[in-house]
């Protein structure tokens, strides 16, 4: 234990400054917390350790000491599912304990639960499951005036705000103040705030005072039941980052004023726009309002946002305000359901996406074939993509397949009737995750090349047993074999117009292919459709009955 204590302060002084101040700031957690990476960038950013380069935003270097972290082994990386996507981090238990004694030595920050409080003069104060009232405390043994970042962490008590004046951070996450939520009075007070992050924590109200804070610049609301955002916040002029919870609604003409937003989640559910109607993605003209807005807003770097209903001149806005977003990395789309392209694609295919797009989730939207700007020159940088699709050809795989960065990919096709073939071994070469819905397909690799897809370790598809059998295609031979790194396999198996054994038959061969592979994947799988197999077996049944008492009567006549 002392040699193990005695390597990690090694590693830790072996950093450079900058990262050793990032690394001491996750004290603040609790043990085995999972840190979400944006959130944590943006304590780094308000705290004052990131500093700003010429040509790279401060997002992306706090981004890049986070990575740096991780490849020197000082916090572990969480993955977003199965999917490769490092979301956040945990910091192992050792590592934890050297930070929370190095931070003590240094009065870096005063981490508070239960226990009785010393006397301390930290600018950080760190709550954390705490159940009785820490206010006398606090003010016998820690000047609250000098307090720059209050941090609390499911606790049922955090100090009034009235006691602190050079806040620059405040995050209150999954914290429980019984029926009357925390209170935010005073809020507009502190005037030097720079984070506001209140996840899973009641609150009644945002009180209109909010638009004093002319230095705020991550305001995240997921989760609070907050009801409506105050006219005010349209006067935060600095904010570059806001999440706001699904049932918060924003007043109109607002989300446009804030023209620094660099990332914005807004995923309202029902009466979401405004107090006098529906959604406003559910309503022509609220919505049109909105996406008009969203054109203001040309520093965007990550656009998350839900509309319930699209019609003409909703998506011709809506088209026309991407074009403007020329930094966005990260684009998401969803809806209730998944309409159609109203416009058809000759809207969409005008529109120019930039280059270092990474994120692209179109998948509520129905388009009748693969946009012609969703190719290897046009989006290099492209990570994830999820669209619907009318139909998928080879040709279309095969652009795919050429997307040199593409790690993840979902397609949900809607006439996927026979099987699409992925030939050759050049590509998809860091596909990780494959999901193609209501679709079969077939992987056959190159002469002399045994395998393809090489990073290949979850894949999900579709297989239409009826479909498959007129083709005259083998469930047995789809070419899994082929994929050296798979993992994981689901299927949906639908089972309209087919037989039990057909369906029987085709589970088994699948069930084969898995238990043969050298890695014997997991096999999940799922029937769709089945009561419209077992009727067309139960009627089947009956005619065939039918036939054979006609043929009995038949029978018995000519024998009279």
């Amino acid at each position: 234990m002392e040699n193990t204590m005695k390597i990690l302060s090694f590693s830790y002084y072996d950093l450079p400054s900058h990262l050793r101040t990032c690394l001491l700031y996750l004290s603040i957690f609790p043990e085995d917390y999972v840190i979400e990476k944006e959130l944590l960038v943006r304590r780094w950013i308000a705290e004052g350790f990131v500093h700003k380069e010429h040509t790279v935003g401060l997002f992306e270097i706090g981004e890049g000491y986070f990575n740096e972290l991780i490849n020197r082994s000082m916090i572990l990386p969480v993955e977003y599912g199965n999917q490769g996507v490092i979301s956040g981090c945990t910091v192992h238990d050792m590592v934890l304990d050297l930070l929370r004694s190095l931070s003590r030595e240094e009065n870096f920050v005063t981490i508070l639960d239960n226990e009785t409080l010393s006397q301390s003069n930290s600018r950080r104060l760190a709550l954390q499951k705490r159940r009785k009232n820490v206010e006398h405390s606090l003010q016998d043994n820690m000047g609250m005036q000098q307090v720059r970042s209050v941090n609390a962490t499911w606790c049922y008590t955090v100090p009034p705000l009235v006691n602190f004046r050079v806040l620059r951070v405040l995050s209150i996450e999954h914290c429980d103040f019984m029926e009357e939520g925390y209170r935010l009075g005073h809020l507009g007070n502190l005037l030097h705030l720079r984070y506001l992050g209140l996840i899973h924590t009641v609150i009644r109200e945002l009180p209109k005072e909010i638009g004093n804070l002319k230095f705020l610049q991550t305001l995240d609301l997921r989760g609070t039941g907050l009801q409506e955002l105050p006219q005010t916040a349209g006067l935060l002029r600095q904010l570059v980052w806001l999440r706001v919870d699904q049932k918060t609604r924003v007043p109109q003409d607002l989300i446009g004023k804030l023209t620094s937003l660099e990332e914005l989640w807004i995923l309202p559910a029902d009466d979401a726009y405004n107090s006098g109607a529906r959604s406003f993605f559910s309503r022509e003209p609220g919505a049109r309002s909105f996406v008009k807005e969203l054109g203001n807003l040309k520093e965007l770097r990550v656009l998350r946002l839900r509309i319930d209903e699209l019609g003409d001149s909703v998506e011709r806005d809506l088209v026309e305000s991407l074009r403007n977003m020329h930094k966005i990395q990260f684009l998401q789309i969803m809806g209730a359901s998944v309409w159609e392209s109203s416009a058809g694609l000759c809207m969409w295919e005008a529109i120019v996406l930039p280059r270092h797009l990474r994120y692209l989730d179109l998948s509520c939207i129905w388009f009748s074939r693969l946009p012609a700007w969703i190719n290897s020159s046009h989006l290099p940088s492209l990570s994830y993509l999820s669209m619907t699709v009318h139909v998928v050809r080879e040709q279309d795989l095969q652009v795919l397949g050429m997307l040199p960065q593409l790690c993840i990919l979902h397609l949900l096709v809607r006439y996927g009737l026979g099987a699409n073939i992925i030939r050759g071994d050049v590509y998809f070469q860091k596909l990780r995750f494959c999901k193609m819905r209501c679709t079969t397909l077939r992987f056959v690799p190159s002469l002399g090349a045994p395998t393809m897809m090489p990073s290949l370790e979850d894949l999900q598809f579709g297989v239409d047993v009826r479909g498959l059998k007129d083709a005259n295609i083998d469930c047995g031979k789809l070419g899994l074999e082929s994929l050296p790194s798979l993992r994981r396999v689901k299927v949906e198996i639908n089972c309209e117009d087919a037989s039990v054994r057909d369906v029987e038959e085709a589970e088994a061969m699948l069930k084969h292919a898995a238990d043969t592979h050298p890695n014997r994947p997991t096999l999940e799988l799922i029937r769709r459709f089945e009561d419209a197999m077992i009727l067309q077996q139960l009627f089947s049944s009956i005619i065939l009955q039918f036939q054979r008492d006609n043929d009995d009567d038949e029978e018995e006549q000519n024998d009279e």
